[in-house]
């Protein structure tokens, strides 16, 4: 894999932190932007030194959280990735540190396993799509998602769901969980499949 490049993209703080009751989680919003003149294949916003939990975070570097972009992002484009932490207390902290990276394409392709069935889907105020299915609690699940009913180009929500309890409620508002918001697109699908 190529190594990241650290001087290309930019990345700014677009909101204050809030709490979401629905999630418990406190959540804020980040604009990744490609001021260059080219394109890059994707993105991904590092977090040096955070104390709280960047809960929807994708994987870490040197064991700094970072969450992705999986999309490529045009010369001039933004795009704007929902932060979501973990904070006990509720209430918003200060800013973290921010790096923002060039990285090679990564496309987070669709597992195949055993499919859970969804039991409620529903659109939300903001344009965002809420997923429940029935869990078992401490089990892994792939969110996959298209924009075909036959899943030919299926994709795999990033992070991976570690269920909380017997029942999940997962909320899709686009980057970085999945690459476009889902009013963005003209159509999106979702299957839920238990990790091994």
């Amino acid at each position: 894999m190529a190594n990241p490049e650290t001087n290309i993209l930019s990345a700014a703080f677009v909101s204050a932190q809030t709490f979401n009751p629905q999630t418990g989680l406190m959540e804020q919003v980040i604009r990744l932007t490609n001021p260059g003149d080219a394109a890059v294949a994707g993105g991904r916003i590092v977090f040096p030194g955070i104390g709280e939990r960047v809960f929807n975070a994708a994987g870490t570097n040197a064991g700094r959280p970072f969450v992705a972009l999986t999309r490529p992002l045009g010369a001039g484009e933004s795009a704007d990735l929902l932060l979501e932490y973990f904070v006990p207390e509720r209430a918003p902290f200060p800013d973290p540190l921010i790096e923002a990276w060039a990285v090679p394409v990564f496309v987070p392709r669709a597992p195949v396993g055993d499919e859970v069935t969804l039991t409620r889907a529903r659109r939300l105020a903001t344009g965002g799509l809420l997923l429940e299915f029935a869990a078992e609690p401490g089990r892994a699940y792939h969110v996959v998602y298209g924009d075909t009913v036959t899943f030919t180009n299926a994709l795999r929500a990033l992070p991976v769901l570690v269920a909380p309890a017997d029942r999940v409620q997962w909320i899709d508002e686009g980057p970085p969980k999945t690459s476009y918001h889902p009013d963005e697109v003209p159509a999106r699908f979702y299957r839920i499949i238990e990790a091994d």
